[in-house]
């Protein structure tokens, strides 16, 4: 299991931390960028993250399709019901789509927000993630960006099963407690300092010229092959 992720944000955000890019305009909001930090949080590689939405390839989604056997014993764990474990992880999984839609609305900035996450080795773990709307300064490029880490050590899966179970409004308070610096420090004010933002702008933009440069090569080798009469 990894471990918590120290925050330094005058150091400014860095690869090795684990965050996503998604493309604002696209449904879904596909991952177009993961960061090699986001790779080793997750098991998973750069070509299997590329295209997927964040929420079925590592959220809840996924948890609700493919982690109802380590959703069991976590249940057991907790003193809760399979049913009331799903239940759980379903109100959390609506309470993040809110803040998504809201992010998107304001394009703006979110505070922590605490969930269920899944590694590829089916693993479950307590991520908190902050998500932030930025517009590429020259290529005009609206993406979102997701910065995670996992705090199960300080925030145990059945603490959070646990809380959820007694509705919304404990969840929304849990959220709410975590917007001071806590250990570790706050992602938010990682995200908000200039050498981040930089940094984000960067890697959009490679990524950006990397699929323009994709696209021109398959259309190049679409029209190169030889038509058939």
């Amino acid at each position: 299991m990894a471990g918590l992720m120290a925050v330094d944000a005058s150091a400014g955000l860095a690869d090795t931390d684990s965050f996503v890019l998604c493309d604002s305009n696209a449904p879904g909001f596909p991952i177009r960028y993961a960061s090699a930090g986001f790779q080793e949080l997750y098991g998973y590689n750069a070509s299997e993250c590329a295209g997927a939405r964040c929420g079925d390839l590592v959220g809840g989604a996924s948890v609700l399709r493919d982690g109802k056997a380590a959703l069991e014993d976590a249940a057991t764990a907790a003193g809760l019901s399979g049913e009331g474990a799903l239940a759980s992880v379903k109100l959390i999984t609506f309470a993040v789509a809110k803040q998504v839609k809201q992010v998107g609305e304001t394009h703006g900035c979110s505070g922590p927000i605490i969930t269920v996450n899944r590694r590829k080795s089916g693993e479950l773990f307590v991520c908190e993630m902050v998500l932030q709307h930025n517009t590429h300064p020259t290529l005009g490029w609206s993406y979102k960006v997701g910065l995670q880490r996992d705090i199960t050590s300080t925030l145990p899966l059945t603490m959070l099963l646990q809380t959820a179970a007694k509705g919304a409004t404990h969840v929304e308070a849990l959220w709410a407690s975590r917007s001071p610096p806590r250990s570790g420090g706050c992602l938010r004010s990682l995200l908000g300092t200039a050498r981040s933002l930089e940094h984000l702008h960067s890697s959009a933009g490679r990524m950006w010229r990397d699929s323009i440069a994709n696209t021109t090569l398959s259309q190049h080798r679409k029209k190169s092959r030889p038509q058939d009469h």
